[in-house]
This record gives C-alpha cells, sequence and structure tokens, in this order.
C-alpha cells in the first residue's frame, strides 16, 4: 500500500513567550490552546488564548485555520472563523 509523502508544517513564533522558536508538526491537524491535550501548548496564564483555542487543518496540500476557541481567532487584525 503506499502512502503519500510526510508534510512537516513548521509554525514560527514571532511574538509572546515563545517568540524566535519554531515547532514542526506532521499530523493532519494542528490543536492551538492552553489545555495539556492541545499539540501547541500555551501556558495557562497566557488568557488571551482559550484552552482549545484552534485549529489548523491539512486538506490535501492546503491548510485551513479553524476557530474553535470563546474568545475568537484574528489573523492580521481581522477575526476569523475559517
Amino acid at each position: 500500500m503506499e502512502t503519500g509523502p510526510v508534510v512537516i508544517v513548521q509554525l514560527i513564533h514571532i511574538r509572546g513567550p515563545f517568540k524566535g522558536q519554531t515547532r514542526e508538526f506532521s499530523g493532519p491537524v494542528i490543536a492551538i490552546g492552553r489545555d495539556p491535550t492541545c499539540d501547541m501548548r500555551f501556558p495557562d496564564d497566557l488568557t488571551a488564548v482559550s484552552g482549545n483555542h484552534a485549529e489548523i487543518v491539512r486538506k490535501g496540500n492546503r491548510f485551513m485555520l479553524v476557530d474553535t476557541s470563546t474568545s475568537g481567532v484574528f489573523v492580521n487584525g481581522k477575526q476569523v472563523k475559517d
């Protein structure tokens, strides 16, 4: 059985407590938030980030950011749902 290539996603922190750090992920969904089950976990005292804040979902060769938060997700200053 053939499998497709492994796609590695790099997320680079441009500000905040992890500024300058790069994280790599290869799964189809990247969960982001303060909850211990999240793939990209933020500190509990960073209340601007919800427990389960957002997901990055791979769809073929494209990626979609999905809001799963209670406080909203903003990209370039604009609130987004997905």
